[in-house]
């Protein structure tokens, strides 16, 4: 058998500025409760599928049990959602299977790849999934840290009453298993001085507003949907300090309430180690100008032209820079090793799917000028290559650019708007090659926190 192995909202509550050294003197590692959980989501989850759903896929034997050890690999033909977002979910469960039981982030990401590898292996009748095992664990582990540290901002070990309660619960949305691990364990009653929570700074902006989807580069005849967004910044890039996994990480999500793309994109990027430094002439050893490190990359994006998806590893700086007087710009720089990525095309089809699948590389530039009276102008530029193994042979270039102005009305709320421009140019060994332009643009109201 040939294996795979992997490189492997209440937050709005107070305080969002907190220390990190108060942390859950009970979230004692227990391996065998968290390797437990992993097995009996996979068994949850399968006699849903088999017993309830009817699924032909879950009806699973000693028979083709067999078959997926002996058979190998391959890449499957399920819809672009399944794949690319919801097997990272899923993934997301098994890792905060161990970070809810006292693993921290490099313990708990073999439990994603486990997890993961049981269900290809046993839980299916079909022949076990490449891009399944890929995007489960590496999405999982992006996913899963992000709401374990998220979750981590709402629960509050000091609060008591209904403030408890809806603590608790907020927390349990957004990161199930922690919620029902804390619930089996007492910890949803446990009550002490301080809040027992690692916490780092946040800023936040949830916007609201409309989104129309041009047919090519005209956006009279282009889809308008209702668009919820949020940008969620987690950590302080700038102070000097000892970085461990996730201390920093920056979360675009847009939700799209109209239409077959709920979730219209997910851009995320989380530090895994780095070091600040100083430009020149600047001698403060608190306070640094600049971030270098590793970065885990995880995107998504759906929309009625585009599907992308992208799980990646690489390397990033983030700088900021006195501009003029009362301002200041703020730079991010990635470059990225695609391990596993995603796009559509019309050319798929004969791999049973309406995208190709494949490795390739990223890069991302995101400029932010900002002065607090008078709002902030934003730029990013971010373009994949991704090679095809599965689908159209060939490889498709695709770049996405995008402007946006916001400006102040009050004291936390904007308004504002951002146009993007979309191009994909394929490649392709046996069809004839493609260029395509279409844009996109948006106008909201926006609530900063």
């Amino acid at each position: 058998m040939k294996t795979v192995l992997i490189i492997l909202i209440l937050f709005l509550s107070s305080p969002f500025w907190a220390e990190e050294t108060i942390i859950d003197t009970l979230n004692q590692q227990d391996f065998k409760f968290a390797a437990m959980e992993v097995i009996s989501l996979n068994l949850g989850i399968w006699g849903v599928d088999n017993y309830i759903a009817k699924a032909e896929w879950a009806n699973i034997s000693i028979r083709s049990v067999k078959h997926n050890l002996t058979h190998g690999f391959v890449f499957d033909d399920s819809e672009f959602l399944m794949n690319q977002f919801l097997h990272p979910y899923h993934g997301n469960l098994y890792f905060n299977s161990a970070r809810s039981n006292g693993f921290n982030f490099w313990q708990s990401a073999p439990f994603a790849l486990s997890g993961s590898l049981m269900w290809e292996l046993f839980m299916e009748i079909e022949a076990p999934s490449n891009n399944d095992l890929f995007t489960t664990t590496l999405g999982g582990i992006m996913l899963g840290e992000i709401t374990y540290r998220v979750s981590s901002l709402i629960l509050d070990d000091s609060s008591t009453g209904s403030e408890r309660t809806w603590r608790e619960l907020g927390a349990g949305l957004i990161n199930p298993v922690r919620g029902i691990n804390r619930l089996i364990k007492g910890k949803t009653k446990l009550h002490c001085k301080h809040h027992n929570q690692r916490k780092q700074a946040v800023i936040g902006e949830i916007s609201f507003g409309g989104n129309t989807v041009g047919k090519g580069l005209d956006l009279t005849n282009g889809t308008r949907s209702p668009l919820l967004k949020m940008q969620f910044v987690y950590g302080t890039p700038f102070l000097n300090e000892e970085r461990k996994p996730f201390d920093y990480f920056n979360l675009h999500l847009g939700i799209n309430l109209k239409g077959m793309d709920v979730i219209t994109n997910f851009y995320g990027e989380a530090l895994l180690y780095g070091k600040n430094f100083n430009f020149q002439g600047n001698t403060d050893e608190i306070a640094q100008d600049n971030l270098i490190g590793a970065f885990q990359h995880f995107d998504y994006l759906a929309n009625d032209v585009y599907k992308v998806a992208a799980s990646g590893l690489g390397g990033g700086v983030i700088s900021r820079f006195s501009a003029y007087e009362g301002m200041n710009l703020f730079t991010s720089c990635h470059l990225s090793i695609v391990v596993l990525g995603g796009s559509n095309s019309a050319y798929a089809e004969e791999a049973g799917r309406d995208y190709n699948l494949g490795p390739g590389l990223s890069g991302k530039f995101e400029g932010w000028l900002i002065n607090d009276k008078y709002g902030e102008m934003y730029i990013s530029y971010l373009q994949y290559w991704l090679y095809t193994l599965s689908g159209a042979d060939g490889n498709e270039t695709i770049s996405i650019t995008n402007g946006r102005i916001e400006t102040p009305i009050s004291k936390h709320f904007k308004i504002g708007a951002e146009y993007l421009l979309y191009i994909r140019k394929g490649l392709y060994d046996d069809y004839e090659d493609i260029t395509a332009e279409n844009n996109e643009l948006r106008t909201f109201i926006s609530y900063r926190f």
